[in-house]
């Protein structure tokens, strides 16, 4: 995993890590990884190098101090022409200095003006996310690998017109491996229930919401895999808090019978406005198929746009086969109508009076997006109590996405020449198995700047959500209310105060970016400043000592 490639004046050499050692904290979606390698110049001559650390996926550097001998560099986050000119300038006066390149897979660290004998020490601190184990179905269970293989390239950053030689420089492997520790931490909301190191032998310790493991010499040819597992038996909550910042965990069964559901009335708004144009009968296949694949012990509504807003029923109607079979002669005979009116009925569908022994899913199916969609983000605002989800035909669209996450519901769209009847059952799929709906945090004595999502999604079987939170003070518990299958329901949650706020900062940072590139996608905003989260996404360090 560590080599600093060397180059110098008159050959090309690789120096291998004396020690490397991963120091590992996780909070919620983040793991925060400190990487300590060591490496020492023991040719007679002043070199200059690279230092590769290969990156996960979705990982960033946002941390750097090197230490040569009794110099050190603290890296600085800069624009790509300012660190590299800091790193040229550092080196043509016989400074060390270091210039880091970093992509999506490669942090490489450029060093310069090494002595003989001196020893270097490169802290890396390396942001994590941390992923969904797949398992088929979602069952709960969390994911964080550390590539631990050696695979480093020799990257030449001096290369001399004189030197032919040195320009097909290939990749080398270290002389030995070096001595790999790793200490853990996970500090889960709620209490961890299992966990397993498939590849490396570990002893794992778990004591309620804590996971522990420290491994000595670990074989550095192949990779540290953890996993754990929260989901109960029920649907558990928890909050960890640090500094500003805070994490707020909802975590279902893994699995649930229809028992155990919230019932649901499912309204469906089905374009044929003009702007569906050709995709009428894709549009048509697509509701054909979610009438196939909608439960038993739901019921329905049908309104249709032609261009009048119209409903294909007096009343919901309950999803005994009969019913599934008028709703298809009903979808049959749909016509291409006028002006789009799509917004029309999404706002008819908010306003049917509802049936309060079900929770209400409004189910958009469109090819376009919504011409005028304040009133019904207005209304969508006015009633938390139903849920909104999209399912874009042919079409990405922004607009769609965007009432789906406004909704607390889910988005599928079917990509250019994918049958239009798949979009419809994964988004049954996605929300199939509601545990609880409705969820509502009451904060307390906290105050709340913001939070990602801005609305909390229904919470579905085997499906977790977390909440991140930017607090301006507080302090104490906080109350979760919600609809379950047998009711009404509510938690008090005590919140855990954890040391390090880097992970939590990290996924609220992550949250925010996302909700910047969702209203820059809708024409919301500008260009965002630095100070609204995009400064953790530095792609280049520079510094000079």
């Amino acid at each position: 995993m560590f080599l600093l490639a060397l180059i110098p004046l008159l050959a090309a050499a690789d120096l291998p890590a004396e020690s490397v050692r991963y120091k590992v904290d996780v909070e919620g979606t983040v793991g925060d990884v400190h990487v300590n390698a060591t490496f020492r110049n023991d040719t007679d001559h002043v070199i200059a190098g690279t230092y590769t650390f290969l990156l996960p996926e979705g990982a960033s550097v946002d941390q750097l101090r090197i230490t040569i001998g009794s110099r050190v560099i603290e890296g600085m986050i800069k624009e790509n022409a300012v660190a590299d000119r800091m790193y040229a300038d550092a080196r043509a006066a016989g400074r060390v200095g270091a210039g880091t390149t970093l992509d999506r897979t490669q942090f490489r660290q450029h060093l310069a003006n090494i002595g003989p004998g001196e020893t270097i020490e490169v802290q890396l601190g390396v942001v994590e996310p941390v992923g969904e184990l797949a398992e088929g179905p979602s069952t709960g269970a969390q994911e964080l690998a550390l590539a631990l293989s050696p695979g480093p390239r020799f990257d030449l950053d001096d290369r001399p017109d004189s030197r032919p030689d040195l320009a097909n420089a290939e990749y080398l492997k270290p002389r030995s491996q070096p001595a790999t520790t790793v200490d853990l931490d996970v500090h889960e909301a709620v209490p961890i229930v299992r966990a397993e190191s498939p590849a490396v032998a570990a002893d794992l310790q778990i004591e309620g919401e804590h996971l522990t493991a420290s491994l000595q010499n670990v074989p550095a040819d192949k990779d540290f895999v953890l996993r754990w597992w929260t989901a109960g038996a029920t649907p558990q909550f928890g909050m960890l808090v640090a500094g500003e910042h805070a994490l707020l965990t909802f975590v279902p069964p893994a699995t649930s019978s229809y028992s155990e559901r919230v019932p649901r009335e499912l309204v469906w708004v089905v374009d044929t406005s003009w702007n569906v144009g050709s995709k009428l009968d894709e549009v048509k296949l697509a509701m054909k198929a979610a009438l196939d694949q909608m439960g038993r012990d739901d019921s329905f509504a049908i309104y249709t746009v032609d261009p009048k807003v119209r409903p294909a029923f007096r009343k919901p109607l309950d999803g005994r086969p009969s019913h599934v079979q008028r709703a298809r002669r009903v979808i049959k005979r749909l016509e291409l109508g006028g002006a789009p009116t799509v917004d029309a009925a999404v706002l008819a569908a908010l306003a049917l009076p509802t049936d309060p022994a079900r929770h209400r899913v409004v189910c958009v199916l469109s090819s376009a997006s919504l011409l005028d969609a304040d009133e019904v983000i207005k209304q969508l605002a006015a009633h938390p109590e139903i849920t909104l989800s999209t399912a874009g035909i042919g079409t990405d669209s922004a607009a769609l996405e965007n009432l789906a996450s406004l909704g607390g519901g889910v988005a599928v769209h079917t990509a250019w020449g994918e049958k239009p009847e798949t979009a419809p059952p994964r988004l049954l799929a996605a929300m199939d198995r509601p545990v609880l709906t409705e969820l509502q945090v009451d904060w307390g004595a906290w105050q709340v700047e913001s939070m990602y999502p801005t609305r909390i999604p229904d919470l579905q079987a085997g499906a977790e959500q977390i909440v991140a939170i930017h607090l301006a003070g507080g302090s104490g518990p906080v109350r979760v209310t919600g609809r379950s299958g047998t009711g009404s329901f509510a938690e008090v949650v005590d919140p855990i105060r954890v040391g390090d706020a880097r992970p939590l900062v990290t996924t609220w940072a992550r949250r925010r970016i996302r909700e910047i590139e969702r209203r820059k996608a809708l024409g919301e905003l500008a260009d965002p400043k630095p100070e609204d989260g995009a400064g953790w996404l530095g792609v280049r360090v520079g510094g000079a000592a």
